[in-house]
């Protein structure tokens, strides 16, 4: 008999036991439920801590705090994973590790130039050809103050520290395109009054900084977001005040140039009439072939908080033309609708928003669907989460067709992790606060956390919690093709 007799043999044999037992099997763990899920189901399985020693965040020479993780992942799988933790003389500053060709790398500090002063405002991103970055705002010595200083991997090898700018820094985000090419976002203070600059990087060099809101109106700008597609065309978001409110401007790379906004009362996103006032939390996302959803929180003339988008397809913008018109929350005016958008956006251009709205006394969190053109809105008091605890700090993920959301939610009086997902078109829900939870026994207080998605699925959390006081520390919870199974026949 030859071998692949005998794997056909095997195989078949193990199918046929497996499909049996199935049925027997409803937990998520067990030998006959993963054999099903490899043989004949999806080979994609979560790993979460063993043990709440399972943290991520290096312990030697002493353990120190371990805080605000943030991950990235490409197509490949490829994924970063950095956070803020404190050295022996309890500065903080950005560490990370990189999972590149199957493997996880042992985690290490990137900067430790901070002279004593912590890193703040940090970042990471991506590309599916391996083109990486990561920025965070720390004390440099040269100008003397916090400014944003960045970090790439390409071909094959990180390069030179950067500092994005010589002005002081407050807030950065960034996105990459690939082949060396990305963009950084800062809020730097200029003249006493925070402003949005974009710094284009190509082939691993700055290029180029423009400063892209307004710094004559005399208010600030904060909160800026920014997201690119396959073909290099972005999207900038930020918060800006005008005339005693609060506005959403965007800036846009299409077509080989970027458009800016206008004046300051028309150049906004947001609608502003007798009915809306203050907009909030600017979020936003793309496809691979250019279309992109923005989310912000707009509070009404009652100051009720609701959740509306801006969307970009084929057609162009659609934004929002009345105060029920691209609203996701199902709150009337006067109403406590939802704060906190946070939104993802599949490479067909399916998107999925979520957002914590008060239900019954406690935060709760509720979702919205973009499937093929169509919007699937919540209920007025339907939610993800588990009933009767209070939930915050949720943060959405796709690829392909499949989605991620994760959240902390109080059970026993401390934080935990939890998560739903949707697979091939279905949700599937945490309904017990004990059996469902990510983290591991022992550990408590989650209080930060990430997610990430790739098109095939495979997905990343990451989180930071207390398992020895008073020091919190990175946890990791990974969905990738799982070989359990007599991996000898493969």
């Amino acid at each position: 008999m030859n071998s692949y007799t005998f794997r056909a043999i095997v195989i078949g044999m193990m199918a046929v036991t497996v499909l049996l037992g199935a049925g027997c099997d409803d937990l998520n763990t067990g030998l006959v439920k993963r054999g099903y899920s490899y043989l004949v189901h999806n080979p994609l399985r979560w790993t979460n801590p063993a043990d709440r020693y399972a943290n991520i965040d290096p312990v030697d020479p002493i353990p120190t705090d371990a805080i605000d993780p943030k991950v990235a992942m490409n197509g490949k799988g490829d994924a970063i994973i950095i956070w803020l933790q404190k050295n022996t003389i309890g500065t903080l500053n950005v560490h990370k590790t990189e999972y590149r060709n199957g493997v996880w790398d042992s985690p290490v500090s990137i900067y430790d130039g901070g002279a004593g002063h912590d890193a703040g405002d940090h970042t990471v991103a991506i590309a599916d050809d391996g083109t990486a970055l990561i920025a965070w705002v720390q004390y440099h010595m040269t100008p003397g103050y916090d400014v944003a200083l960045w970090q790439m991997y390409r071909n094959g090898s990180w390069g030179p520290l950067g500092a994005v700018t010589s002005t002081q820094t407050t807030t950065v985000a960034a996105a990459v395109h690939g082949a060396g090419t990305a963009y950084i976002v800062t809020a730097n203070n200029i003249g006493g009054l925070d402003v949005i600059y974009r710094s284009d990087i190509t082939d691993g060099i700055n290029t180029y900084n423009e400063q892209i809101s307004d710094g004559t109106s005399g208010t600030w700008s904060y909160n800026p977001a920014v997201a690119v597609d396959r073909q290099g065309n972005a999207v900038i978001v930020w918060a800006q005040g005008y005339a005693s409110e609060n506005r959403i401007y965007m800036s846009e790379y299409r077509g080989a140039s970027w458009s800016d906004p206008g004046t300051m009362a028309d150049g906004h996103i947001d609608l502003d009439n007798d009915d809306l006032t203050n907009s909030y939390s600017p979020q936003v996302a793309m496809s691979d072939s250019g279309s992109a959803i923005i989310t912000w929180r707009q509070d009404d003339s009652a100051g009720m908080p609701h959740i509306f988008y801006s969307l970009y397809n084929s057609t162009g913008w659609d934004h929002p033309a009345s105060a029920g018109d691209n609203r996701l929350d199902q709150a009337g005016l006067g109403e406590y609708g939802g704060t906190d958008p946070q939104v993802a956006m599949d490479s067909k251009g399916n998107a999925v928003a979520v957002w914590t709205r008060q239900i019954g006394g406690w935060s709760k969190i509720q979702k919205a669907e973009l499937r093929n053109g169509t919007w699937i809105l919540p209920g007025l008091l339907e939610h993800i989460d588990p009933a009767g605890t209070a939930s915050s700090n949720q943060r959405v993920a796709m690829g392909g067709d499949d989605a991620v959301i994760a959240w902390r939610q109080l059970s026993l009086g401390w934080y935990h992790m939890y998560k739903a997902e949707c697979r091939h078109g279905s949700w599937r829900y945490p309904k017990d606060l004990l059996l469902d939870r990510l983290d591991p026994e022992g550990a408590t207080d989650v209080r930060t956390l990430s997610a990430a998605m790739n098109p095939v699925g495979e997905a990343i959390i990451v989180w930071d919690q207390i398992y020895s006081a008073p020091n919190r520390h990175v946890y990791k919870s990974e969905c990738r093709p799982y070989r359990e199974i007599l991996p000898f026949l493969y």
